[in-house]
């Protein structure tokens, strides 16, 4: 009776080794999928866009200096109507929007991030996957710098 217990415990064990060997084979290939980059030509690359993110998202003075308030904000009252409001410069908390690709792989809640980039606007998105999250802010370039002008929030 031991062995067979041993047997079925040893199976049990490959067969969850073999799992787990799978799935870090599919974050691997998944890691690219974290952050997407749509863009039109000529537009700045991703290390650029991820350099100003962490100034952005580190220096409250840089981050106060690129935001063209009133800053336009969109977000679902309780009936998921979309509000239109106006944050202005005393009113404004500054915000982290890093991504952490550990997002990606929650087990719930997973978002990933897209940085859509059309002519001189600059959409840095998260989109839910399975999940109805999806928030953003959206830039427009000025004289070489990327200037906050929208916060919105579409998650359900």
């Amino acid at each position: 009776m031991k062995k067979i217990a041993a047997i079925i415990l040893l199976s049990v064990f490959i067969i969850s080794c073999s799992n787990n060997s799978k799935k870090d084979n599919t974050d691997a290939s998944n890691e690219n999928k974290a952050v997407d980059t749509i863009v039109s030509d000529p537009a700045p690359t991703n290390d650029e866009i991820q350099a100003f993110i962490d100034q952005f998202s580190t220096d409250s003075v840089f981050q106060m200096a690129h935001i063209k308030f009133p800053v336009k904000k969109i977000y679902p009252d309780q009936d998921m109507n979309l509000i239109n409001d106006l944050i202005d410069k005393e009113n404004w908390e500054i915000i982290d929007i890093r991504y952490d690709s550990a997002f990606y792989y929650r087990q719930y809640s997973s978002y990933g991030q897209k940085f859509i980039i059309i002519d001189d606007t600059l959409n840095i998105s998260h989109v839910g996957l399975n999940c109805g999250i999806n928030f953003g802010y959206k830039f427009v370039r000025k004289n070489e710098e990327w200037i906050l002008f929208e916060a919105y929030d579409h998650s359900n």
